[in-house]
């Protein structure tokens, strides 16, 4: 993967996406490998979690101390399989790491006008 970066660098690409595609990371080897990244690559760096096994709010978390620039986030954790980053739950989590922009009230007033357009579209 450092390899490959390291490429698309050379190539003028400036921002990766690490995806966990299958939800296997927990938060300190999603450390280590956005800093490795960063480090080896001089990259900005996306993450893209799964829920599989429960950790996408969590690895985004730690992506972001990691110096992650963007994080993936879905509206109510809709996603493949078990989900995606849950957008208010990462908000509610990280609320006293980082300033999001954004309240945990307001993800709940998002949540609740996408919930009403679903059940209108159904």
């Amino acid at each position: 993967m450092l390899t490959v970066a390291e490429k698309l660098k050379q190539m003028g690409i400036n921002r990766i996406r690490f995806a966990d595609t299958v939800g296997v990371l927990n938060p300190s080897k999603c450390s280590r490998a956005i800093e490795d990244l960063i480090k080896y690559a001089e990259v900005e760096i996306e993450m893209h979690a799964h829920n599989d096994l429960g950790m996408a709010v969590a690895n985004s978390i730690s992506a972001a101390k990691s110096d992650a620039k963007y994080i993936d986030t879905t509206i109510l954790g809709i996603g493949e399989r078990a989900g995606n980053c849950n957008f208010s739950q990462l908000i509610y989590a990280s609320d006293r790491i980082f300033d999001w922009g954004i309240s945990y009230l307001e993800c709940l007033e998002v949540e609740k006008i996408f919930s009403s357009t679903i059940k209108y579209y159904s």
